[in-house]
């Protein structure tokens, strides 16, 4: 099998792997792969900001991280436990490193991807943390999405994700020069209660939903619409 065929076949054990499985229903139930491409998105979107504020950017590895940052879940699996230890993620990832083997030997923008993806862990360059604050950016805004669509069952996802986001801000060095500087992607508002209650609008949210709206290529832009989960037979309120 070619690198390049490789490169697909892994994309499709990400595509059957379900994020947020132990919440259901979830309406626009996301897989891994989207989420990856989703976070792709979001790069592309604020690429112009981030090469203004820092021109040096590598932005074919900012890229690979993007499309390949939760790879490892094809060896460990998609658990969304937002209370679970950070020791026991790393643990869990450690494992997964050591367990790439022949079926993840391909290139992803003209670099191994088993090197990309042990830099990604390392975490220790602006593109590696540019992609993990997105990373946690696209938590944010899936779980809002499903707020919004009237599941309140991520009400708690999606506040644990906000304050997540916030607290990333603190542990990430790298992003001092394109935090706080009037970007969408960068400046996050606290979430109240008073904006989910009455829909209100909220930056980031609507920062995330024009990033994959506009997006070309059509499997990110139609994952905002297409339904996949319904609750039982009663009918849904707020339908986007």
């Amino acid at each position: 099998m070619g690198h390049r065929n490789k490169y697909e076949a892994s994309r499709e054990i990400l595509q059957a792997i379900q994020r947020y499985r132990r919440i259901r229903p979830m309406f626009y139930r996301s897989n891994v792969y989207l989420h990856e491409q989703r976070v792709l998105a979001l790069v592309n979107m604020a690429l112009p900001f981030i090469q203004e504020r820092e021109p040096g950017i590598d932005v074919p590895m900012l890229r690979a991280f993007a499309m390949t940052h939760d790879d490892l879940e094809m060896y460990y699996g998609e658990e969304r436990a937002p209370h679970e230890a950070p020791d026991d993620r790393e643990i869990r990832r450690g494992r997964a490193l050591r367990s790439l083997n022949g079926r993840y030997e391909f290139e992803v923008n003209g670099m191994p991807a088993k090197i990309v993806q042990l830099r990604y862990g390392l975490q220790g360059d602006l593109e590696s943390q540019v992609v993990k604050y997105a990373d946690h950016f696209d938590n944010m805004g899936e779980a809002m999405h499903e707020v919004h669509a009237g599941n309140d069952l991520f009400r708690e996802p999606l506040l644990f994700n906000v304050s997540a986001l916030r607290v990333e801000r603190t542990r990430l060095p790298q992003l001092t020069r394109l935090l706080d500087q009037g970007h969408l992607l960068f400046d996050v508002p606290e979430l109240s209660e008073d904006i989910l209650a009455q829909r209100k609008p909220y930056s980031p949210y609507d920062f995330w939903r024009s990033a994959l709206s506009k997006n070309e290529d059509p499997y990110v832009r139609n994952s905002l619409v297409e339904r996949k989960e319904y609750a039982g037979e009663r009918e849904i309120r707020g339908a986007i």
